[in-house]
């Protein structure tokens, strides 16, 4: 299980801090030991989201984000919440069109280029753009990600 990170822990201490006596305070405990903590749901973000994620929230895009007030019954500016379809389905779209690219990306530049060593220099610029894009876009294991690559 992998350890909590530190600006996760940070997260809930600042939630607790904006709201007062929401929790009973013994039961805050918990954060006091790190190396007790683990995930309820151990689904990882990818770098390239959690950088999304980050800009959208210094930047204050709203595309992505839910009104608090539908949620809850009452509006909370502090808090934000994620439209989690609308966040997955633009990471499918972006993920369609920029795979798309990859493959069709080649074929094109290939056309225009002669001299095998060329040519086996745009293949080999594809791949390791490509083995980038697969390394901050998903969270695989580098053997998957090297699977993948190579399919």
């Amino acid at each position: 299980m992998p350890n909590v990170a530190e600006q996760d822990v940070k997260s809930v201490r600042n939630w607790l801090d904006l709201f007062d006596g929401a929790i009973y305070a013994p039961e805050t405990e918990y954060l006091n030991h790190r190396d007790e903590l683990i995930y309820v749901t151990p689904l990882p973000d990818s770098t390239f989201r959690r950088l999304f994620k980050c800009l959208t929230m210094r930047y204050h895009l709203s595309w992505f984000r839910k009104r608090s007030d539908l949620e809850m019954g009452y509006e909370e500016p502090s808090l934000v919440l994620w439209d989690e379809e609308a966040v997955r389905s633009f990471f499918d779209k972006a993920t369609m069109v920029v795979g798309l690219g990859m493959v069709i990306g080649p074929l094109w530049v290939l056309e225009f280029v002669s001299g095998p060593l060329q040519r086996l220099g745009v293949i080999t610029a594809f791949v390791l753009v490509f083995l980038l894009l697969l390394s901050v876009a998903t969270t695989g294991r580098p053997i998957e990600r090297l699977a993948g690559v190579a399919a």
